[in-house]
């Protein structure tokens, strides 16, 4: 979910490769793809987004961090994780593959 209206400048890495603030799209973006379960927000300041990675490493709990992170803010950007295609769906096209591959060898 994005925020309209909202620039944002900088992006903390919770759960990746490497937990930290970029300001760069491109260095966040190497931090967080093809990571399962990356916890990840764009912030609007410098300010904020470190405040917030403070606030989670000095987290005991961080699942009361993710349920707080995740409200509304109008202040932030929400980057959630892509979904990955499910097992169900590899298998459905590896499937149709063979269906395929086995009616063009009996035509032939």
């Amino acid at each position: 979910m994005f925020f309209e209206g909202v620039m944002t400048t900088c992006y903390v890495v919770y759960r990746g490769r490497k937990h930290s603030v970029y300001t760069s799209w491109a260095n966040y973006c190497v931090e967080v793809t093809r990571v399962e379960n990356k916890l990840c927000r764009g912030f609007k300041s410098l300010e904020e987004a470190e405040a917030s990675l403070k606030k989670f490493q000095s987290c005991e709990d961080t699942t009361l961090f993710e349920k707080e992170m995740w409200a509304p803010s109008p202040n932030a950007r929400i980057h959630q994780a892509q979904p990955k295609y499910s097992t169900l769906v590899s298998v459905v096209i590896l499937q149709s593959f063979v269906i395929i591959v086995l009616v063009t060898y009996i035509v032939m």
